[in-house]
């Protein structure tokens, strides 16, 4: 670390002036699965103005840079009997990923690259950004698990969840907390999409996935616009796989995450006859109320006939009584 600076005036009124860096600092964040090295940080203090000239650090063969400013409140230091009325009171942040990785761990893996700013006072926060996941695996049984293990929720479930909360506050609660940050005051729009190269992956599905999500947040309240695509996989269904022929996740906004939802899948088998047969699985509808159809060699059979060709290879009216029950079952 290297240091130039200067404090002066009151201890209730400092005012800086001077530099310091930190130069090639490491750094791990396990909950995160990641390491950093090569971090460079150079602050420049011009009174009550805090210049970051320089934020860069690697990880993998990946590149973080920053750069941008906060203004500091004038009484942000107070002694400890006084209560603090200072806050940093504007602020103008760049963040530029390049093979970034966002996280590592068994549950999540993302590499991305892309552009956030950040910018505006605590009261009136402002977030837009296009951030671009390069390489992914998002391993569902291991996600699932680690929520049941830790109790945690996802970050925007989370969110939301204390949004909601927030509304049952008094007016004198809600005032007594104004001058800090809280994500109901959050402004801003975010473009997060993956050409390719993305990885769905449980015990019952591996799918290859493409998106482009636009992410609006207004007043901490989160509405999602865009496609989620499959490109290739298979999702297994009564223990077989079916292959993804094409498949597509529709958000178009709204307060309720409840996306459309057109999939077409295919198993091939092989009848008594030997003959090759296509059993189609279609969903449609939404996340909240998903429709199935099914189709045999193109014509529509009922989902018990479905079922039990998955199950045992024949129609539902070939089976022998203990078969059905099976099925039923």
């Amino acid at each position: 670390m290297r240091t130039n600076l200067t404090l002066s005036n009151t201890i209730n009124d400092i005012r800086a002036e001077g530099s310091l860096k930190l130069i090639d600092v490491r750094l791990s964040v396990p909950e995160l699965g990641t390491s950093y090295r090569n971090l460079n940080l150079d602050l420049l203090f011009e009174d009550d103005i805090l210049n970051i000239d320089r934020l860069a650090m690697r990880s993998g063969q990946g590149r973080f840079n920053g750069k941008g400013s906060v203004t500091l409140g004038s009484d942000i230091i107070k002694r400890p009997s006084e209560q603090s009325t200072g806050q940093v009171t504007l602020f103008d942040l760049q963040f530029d990923l390049e093979d970034f990785p966002l996280i590592n761990t068994r549950a999540l893996n993302l590499i991305s690259r892309g552009r956030l700013q950040v910018n505006g006072s605590l009261e009136e926060p402002r977030v837009r950004g296009n951030i671009v996941i390069n390489r992914g695996r998002i391993n569902l049984d291991e996600l699932l698990d680690l929520i049941d293990e830790t109790g945690e929720e996802p970050l925007l479930v989370e969110a939301r969840r204390k949004i909601f909360a927030a509304e049952e506050y008094t007016t004198d609660e809600v005032e007594e907390e104004s001058n800090g940050f809280t994500i109901d005051r959050l402004r801003g729009e975010l473009t997060v999409s993956f050409p390719r190269n993305v990885w769905i992956r449980s015990s019952d599905m591996n799918l290859e996935v493409s998106a482009d999500l636009t992410i609006i947040i207004e007043g901490g309240e989160f509405e999602i616009f865009g496609n989620v695509s499959t490109i290739r996989g298979y999702y297994a269904f009564y223990g077989k796989r079916f292959q993804i022929v094409t498949g597509d996740v529709v958000f178009g906004g709204g307060s309720e995450i409840n996306p459309q939802l057109a999939l077409e899948a295919i198993y091939s088998f092989r009848g008594q006859d030997l003959t090759r047969n296509n059993l189609r699985l279609l969903v449609s509808g939404t996340m909240e109320e998903m429709e199935l159809a099914f189709e045999l060699n193109d014509q529509p059979i009922d989902e018990a006939d479905a079922i039990s060709y998955i199950i045992l290879g024949r129609s539902f009216d070939e089976l022998t009584q203990g078969e059905k029950n099976e099925v039923s079952d």
